[in-house]
């Protein structure tokens, strides 16, 4: 998504597969943007995909909408081109549940927002975008939410975010929910060296690096992640993932095993996890 580098990530571990979630989410949008601004994708799609055919919210049904949300998330547009939004949930009724436990960190229920570095230079657009992070943050009982560039920090395979493994990083925006403010502590969590701390509410604290999303750039950026790290502690974050292995294309049987041993060290490997970790509960998407 050319010009999409501000990506906001939410990630929760309520149940959010009821159409409830997906119908509030659909009316702060609407509130915040309008109706007739809003596209629906027919169908849970991967971000590549939010230029493919979309349908005009106020066309579509409750019932379409319903049916839509019910295959695992849906995905919204902007007829602007100014952001999308992205609301997926997981459920797991026993099966292969210590895969689905390991592999939370990055499997946990998600809210995406992401829009263009532009439309952040807008004071109202501005406001409207640290509205949604807390209003996310408060509605789905966030465990970790953040805001980084997608263009600056490039979270790929080796650096996606994986909060079961530890803090990533720091970013421009940060709310920390109750599985972190335990391991970090209120307090310590509270004096971080940025521009403003603010109690979301009493579950959740927000760090907001910079007044606006261009200034947390170049020396400021390091200079500031810097700080806050050592403040916090690099217990709590993870180190320098290792490079995922190359797989010989030729030959499809060796190629699939290959692939198959590769996923299976990866799986096993904590070597880059931080040593301080966050635990979380699985109670309400993981019946066994």
């Amino acid at each position: 998504m050319v010009g999409f580098s501000v990506h906001m990530e939410a990630n929760t571990t309520i149940d959010i597969s009821s159409y409830h979630y997906f119908q509030i989410f659909i009316s702060e949008l609407t509130r915040l943007f309008g109706l007739n601004r809003l596209r629906v994708l027919d169908g849970l799609e991967p971000e590549e995909s939010f230029t493919n055919k979309t349908i005009p919210l106020e066309n579509c049904s409750a019932v379409k909408l319903k049916e839509i949300y019910s295959q695992g998330g849906a995905s919204l547009t902007d007829t602007k081109g100014v952001f999308c939004a992205q609301i997926s949930w997981h459920k797991n009724q026993g099966k292969d549940a210590h895969t689905f436990v390991k592999n939370m960190g990055y499997m946990q229920n998600k809210i995406i927002f992401i829009a263009s570095a532009k439309a952040m230079m807008d004071k109202a657009f501005h406001r409207y975008f640290i509205h949604l992070c807390d209003w996310v943050t408060t509605t789905y009982s966030i465990n970790y939410l953040c805001t980084y560039d997608l263009e600056c920090d490039k979270l790929g395979y080796n650096t996606k975010l994986d909060i079961g493994a530890g803090l990533k990083n720091f970013y421009w925006l940060n709310i920390f929910g109750p599985p972190f403010i335990r391991i970090l502590g209120k307090e310590k969590l509270s004096s971080s060296p940025v521009f403003e701390v603010r109690n979301v509410d009493k579950n959740h604290i927000r760090l907001l690096a910079t007044p606006s999303f261009d200034m947390f750039k170049g020396l400021m950026r390091t200079e500031l992640r810097s700080s806050v790290r050592e403040h916090l502690g690099e217990a709590f974050f993870t180190k320098e993932r290792p490079e995922r292995p190359k797989v010989a294309k030729e030959g499809c049987i060796l190629a699939i095993f290959g692939m198959m041993l590769r996923d299976h060290r990866e799986f096993n490997d904590t070597s880059w996890h931080a040593e301080n970790r966050p635990e979380f509960d699985f109670k309400e998407i993981l019946k066994l």
